[in-house]
């Protein structure tokens, strides 16, 4: 299984080929890529340290 960053590049090369395709694309298709999102999302959000209203931008101490 890939690790959690390299998924989250993969589906987002995924979700500009579907966006550029989206007239293409059956619902059950779009309504599972949503699900992949949501899911891949929240695996990155997991193994964030950062609290909530940290500023991305700054640097630790």
């Amino acid at each position: 299984m890939p690790k959690v960053k390299d998924r989250g590049i993969e589906l987002a090369q995924e979700l500009v080929k579907a966006a550029d395709n989206l007239d293409l694309m059956r619902r059950e298709d779009i309504f599972a890529l949503l699900r992949i999102t949501a899911v891949v999302l929240g695996e990155i959000v997991k193994e964030d340290p950062r609290e909530p209203g940290d500023d991305p931008g700054s640097k630790a101490p």
